[in-house]
């Protein structure tokens, strides 16, 4: 499967903040899950953003929860190639829905269009990395997760 930076960047940040894993007790995190993953629309934004759309199906048997906040830098053989940073959103308790999530991702100086374009034609998930954040609320919990250095291919299968 081939996946562009973006769409790693994006991909990470979604699927970073369901893992919650410092609030396992809070509620039946283990159990919420990624089921699918899309891009529904991507347009450039100038020469120095892309804005996109993306579907991700969430599987929630747990409760309500929302993130906000969600950035990834992205990072290509440890060069930043630049911020992901999604729209708000949340996810219903008790359900198996696809969501469509706005985002933008803002290049690093010395990054263009053109190599992004280039390193999506030869993709290669173990090239990349990436430091998340978002904030995660639920019921009366609310908490920054943070993580740094994580390797793309911990999210995406090959």
């Amino acid at each position: 499967m081939r996946i562009s930076g973006i769409k790693t960047g994006i991909l990470a940040i979604i699927l970073s903040v369901l893992l919650l894993s410092s609030c396992k007790n809070a509620f039946h995190v283990e159990d919420i899950r990624p089921t699918s993953f899309e891009l529904e629309s991507m347009s450039p934004n100038g020469l120095r953003s892309v804005n996109a759309t993306v579907g991700v199906g969430i599987s929630n048997p747990s409760v309500t929860f929302q993130v906000s906040e969600a950035e990834a830098l992205v990072y290509h053989k440890g060069r930043l190639l630049g911020k992901v940073q999604l729209e708000p959103f949340e996810v219903k308790k008790k359900t198996d829905e696809v969501h469509s999530i706005d985002c933008t991702m803002t290049l690093a100086d010395g990054i263009n269009l053109f190599e992004v374009m280039a390193l999506a034609a030869k993709f290669n998930v173990d090239d990349f990395t990436m430091d998340i954040s978002g904030i995660v609320k639920a019921m009366n919990f609310k908490k920054k997760m943070t993580y740094t250095n994580v390797p793309a291919s911990k999210f995406i299968r090959r």
